[in-house]
């Protein structure tokens, strides 16, 4: 079983205290987003959980505990995003040079096989063109280079919540542009020794050297188990997305960054209301269980066979 944390918030930044408890115990409650009293029992404990895989763009709080991390013995990786916006799209976030030398020591202690970089998602607008991204990404691969082995993009997807914050200053690229973006991202790539894929873009960008990617990604996965897997495509996910069968842990309205361009938040009045629900000794994120909720109990698949990855 591969367990993801999360794509609906991020715990290394906010709930890394909850994260270890749920590892002391064991097992974490997941609630359905659209059914919010039928939850799920997520075993988290080695031998059961394949590998965990987190989101995050400041880990910082759970960096500084990665010895505490690691006791547990489940394997995992990070993805760390990192773009060039500043305050204006991502109000609540470090400096960034404080992230990139975060990003830089935790390669440094669990190495650079286990640090995938998010450039996304890439926007346009209040000045930003295709033409200043190129630098800018430049810049950071530079910054980032023997700390990660791939970087993956992806252009921004405007959901009917987004809108109302972004207005009509940001806008995503157009397909032109899209194309113009991969031309210049690829060689700077290339030059650097650093592989970029795409994350679920219909759009086919191997002419400048980018593939189709996943972020639960069974290659990444495959290289920290060294062993071969066999993990089933993830059905529930939208239709260009590349990922593997996973099961998420987190819960919606539970980070308070504050990007324009979030999905997992639907307002800065929601976030702070969920937040302050949240309890570092509850077994799941955003609150304690409702009483009359229903825990469902299910036979997570594991795909660990153990067998050592020769090649």
């Amino acid at each position: 079983m591969i367990v993801s944390a999360s794509r609906r918030t991020d715990i290394p930044a906010f709930h890394s205290e909850w994260l270890l408890h749920r590892l002391e115990e064991g097992f974490a409650l997941a609630a359905n987003p659209y059914r919010p009293k039928q939850l799920v029992r997520v075993p988290l404990e080695r031998g059961l959980t394949d590998c965990m895989v987190f989101w995050t763009k400041n880990p910082g709080p759970l960096a500084s505990r990665l010895d505490l991390l690691d006791r547990f013995g489940i394997p995992y990786y990070f993805q760390f995003t990192l773009t060039p916006y500043g305050p204006a799209l991502e109000p609540g976030l470090p400096d960034k040079r404080t992230l990139i030398r975060c990003f830089r020591q935790m390669a440094e202690q669990i190495g650079p096989g286990r640090m995938v970089w998010r450039y996304d998602p890439i926007l346009l607008g209040d000045g930003l063109t295709v033409e200043e991204h190129l630098p800018l990404f430049r810049k950071m691969a530079v910054q980032l280079k023997g700390a990660t082995r791939r970087c993956v993009i992806s252009f921004l997807d405007l959901y009917p919540r987004m809108t109302a914050r972004m207005g009509t200053v940001y806008r995503p690229p157009t397909e032109q542009e899209c194309r113009q973006l991969a031309a210049g991202l690829g060689e700077i790539g290339r030059e650097l020794g650093l592989e970029i894929v795409s994350c679920c873009e219909k759009m086919d960008l191997s002419l400048w050297g980018i593939r189709h990617g996943a972020c639960i990604d069974p290659v990444v996965i495959s290289d920290i188990l060294g062993e071969p897997l066999k993990i089933p495509h993830h059905a529930g996910q939208r239709p260009d997305c590349g990922c593997v069968q996973s099961v998420d842990i987190g819960s919606y309205d539970c980070c308070t960054h504050g990007c324009l361009y979030c999905y997992g938040t639907t307002s800065a009045r929601a976030a702070a209301r969920r937040m302050a629900a949240c309890d570092p000794l509850s077994p799941m994120l955003g609150g304690w269980p409702p009483e009359d909720g229903e825990i469902l109990e299910k036979d997570w698949p594991v795909f660990s066979t153990g067998q050592m990855k020769l090649f």
